[in-house]
């Protein structure tokens, strides 16, 4: 069996190790998107994306459950433990596989964490190496092996359960098999036995990321390459920053990263309802009840946010705490959002985006009603934040103009880093992501897979708290990332936009399978500008908009153009920080003068969201 392995593994290795990207993606890239859209080979990707969709169902209807449960059964000290003990048998392979690669100091470190966590940790069920003596893990494996031989990454590979990964990665994997020392000393159902906990206890480690990753994104494959790609390429070659430079100035927005719930069972504890509205369509929403709640918080997400992303995800959970329950939306840039809608109107004008919000939230408000969890007579809050926040703005000027949004009936309006204009802060994102084009020169394509390496290594050795490490990123740096965050937010709208009702934009098939990576390249060289004058005006003067023009639409959808309808509203509520990026310090004045916006000093845009004061003072108003 073994031998068979062996043979199998080394003929995977020759048929894909030196394979070569043959896909139309290279006809779109550019320097600042070819380390995004074609971070690596992906010539098998009709391949892959079949594997990648009968591995999603995989988890999603078996491996999960299976994690849930076991996380249900098990506490989670009994979880570590078993952990820490799996791991700690791991120390033959790491060992080989470091001594293999000439990490001699690596295989040192292997010994004296194993020494210490064999006696001190009681057979390695602690891990007071790591604790105590700071000797924290450093994995081995084949791939890694491979890795420092020069072998390349070779092709982008998708396996059922064991995921996408590169080539030379999955191959590593059938070598720790085969050549697993302990596998030649302990009887082979004690092996399988090791190997099954190890697995279904790791599984239950990344179930909640895994889970996230599929609910909340329709093109979860391009980011998991990303992922896999750089991931790998930070130990081929053992990337290093400099943590002390005086040159790291990034932006407070990137605090963000940190807005988090503490538990990740919070994703589980949601429930998904889907509601068919007359003239609007099917509507899909998530629900955190409160048995018997006074109180219930209405979200309305970021732009291109999903209504189980981890922002909602912390709100949910805090809210909770308070006896609040919660129900959320995805933005209207999701294809979460539009798929299912009868209308094939694009999102971004925000007056009509408006209209549909408000046949909305009526709906969700009368299904929570009939739940049976809340009380009869319950207050209801809505809380927005990015464009999300500009949507509640324009919710409560629909509802004070009475035609509008007559059965709407909020109690409380909480807008955070609202922007002063929609279509401005969207076009200033494009300028973002442009960045490198403008700055970084013939450097441009090193630097931005330097900057995405580099906020890799931050995350991935631990500094995982921006509000308390700074981000080792220049403010470029840092303002690139958000407009490459944004960028590819835009790209996967209008490629399921575009599928919907195809408008002729890209030269690619809309309805490609096997060849969707040459789409998504293209996609990513379409800004909001580009959105706007291509999508949005078109289809507006095609529906009773004929007169309409991108500076009158700009005009209509800025915070000015209602200011009258908000003004001396005791029932709204902005927050705002004086350092946002994406508004000016006038726009800041502006805000806290005519409608009376609570200013905070710093935080970029949603950056001190996870500031624990800065969350109690916007939970403090949702409790007003």
């Amino acid at each position: 069996m073994k031998k068979s392995l062996l043979t199998l593994s080394l003929v995977v290795f020759v048929l894909f190790g030196a394979g070569c990207a043959t896909s139309r993606v290279h006809d779109y890239a550019t320097a600042t998107t070819r380390p995004i859209v074609a971070p690596m080979n992906d010539s098998l990707e009709g391949y892959n994306r079949t594997i990648d969709v009968v591995d999603e169902q995989l988890k999603r209807r078996a491996m999960t459950p299976i994690a849930c449960v076991w996380k249900f059964l098990l506490p989670q000290v009994v979880r570590d433990s078993v952990e820490h003990f799996v791991t700690n048998l791991g120390y033959p392979l790491n060992l080989i596989s470091h001594l293999l690669g000439g990490q001699f100091g690596y295989a040192w470190r292997d010994t004296q964490r194993f020494g210490i966590n064999t006696t001190v940790g009681v057979l390695g069920l602690m891990d007071p190496a790591t604790n105590k003596y700071g000797l924290f893990e450093i994995k081995g494996g084949f791939g890694r092996t491979f890795s420092k031989w020069g072998i390349g990454q070779g092709p982008y590979l998708e396996l059922p359960i064991l995921g996408g990964a590169s080539t030379r990665d999955h191959v590593g994997t059938l070598f720790d098999g085969v050549l697993n020392p302990l596998g030649y000393f302990l009887p082979q159902e004690v092996t399988l036995a090791i190997t099954g906990v190890k697995g279904v206890n790791y599984y239950s480690i990344m179930e909640p990321t895994l889970s996230q990753l599929y609910l909340t994104s329709e093109y979860h494959y391009e980011k998991m390459r990303l992922f896999m790609h750089y991931a790998e390429a930070l130990y081929d070659e053992e990337y290093k920053f400099d943590e002390n430079s005086t040159d790291w100035d990034a932006d407070d927005s990137l605090g963000y990263m940190a807005f988090a719930p503490q538990s990740p069972m919070v994703l589980h504890c949601g429930r998904t309802r889907t509601l068919k509205i007359s003239g609007i369509g099917k509507v899909n929403y998530s629900r955190w009840l409160v048995k018997n709640s006074q109180k219930l918080v209405i979200i309305l997400p970021g732009l291109g946010s999903h209504r189980q992303d981890n922002s909602v995800l912390a709100f949910a959970e805090r809210l909770n705490r308070e006896g609040v329950s919660v129900a959320a939306l995805s933005s209207t840039f999701t294809p979460d959002f539009f798929k299912q809608l009868d209308s094939d109107r694009p999102s971004g004008y925000l007056p009509e985006d408006a209209k549909v919000l408000a046949r909305i939230l009526p709906a969700i408000k009368t299904d929570v009603a009939r739940s049976g969890w809340v009380a009869k007579e319950q207050q209801v809050a809505l809380l927005g934040y990015s464009i999300g926040a500009l949507n509640t703005l324009f919710l409560a000027a629909s509802e004070q103009d009475g035609r509008l949004a007559p059965n709407l009936e909020i109690d409380h309006y909480v807008a955070i880093n609202p922007p002063a204009s929609a279509l401005d802060s969207t076009a200033l994102l494009d300028t973002f992501f442009d960045i490198p084009e403008k700055k970084w020169g013939e450097e441009r394509e090193a630097r931005v897979r330097d900057v995405i390496l580099r906020i890799g290594a931050f995350i991935a050795h631990n500094y995982n708290n921006p509000t308390a490490t700074k981000m080792p990123l220049t403010r470029d740096e840092s303002l690139f990332l958000i407009g490459m965050n944004m960028r590819m937010n835009l790209a996967t709208c209008q490629m399921a936009q575009q599928k919907r009702h195809n408008t002729g934009i890209f030269k690619e098939d809309v309805n490609a399978f096997a060849s969707r990576n040459a789409l998504f390249a293209e996609a990513m060289n379409y800004g909001f500008s580009d959105y706007i004058a291509k999508v949005v005006l078109p289809w507006y003067r095609t529906h009773g908009f004929e007169n309409a023009t991108q500076e009158s639409m700009t005009r209509e959808c800025t915070i000015p153009a209602i200011a009258d309808k908000l003004r001396n509203n005791s029932r709204i509520t902005i927050i705002h920080n004086e350092n946002d990026p994406i508004i000016t310090k006038e726009q800041a004045d502006w805000f806290k003068r005519e409608l009376g916006a609570t200013i905070f000093p710093r935080g970029g845009h949603l950056g001190n969201m996870a500031v624990p004061d800065y969350l109690k003072n916007a939970v403090k108003k949702l409790m007003e």
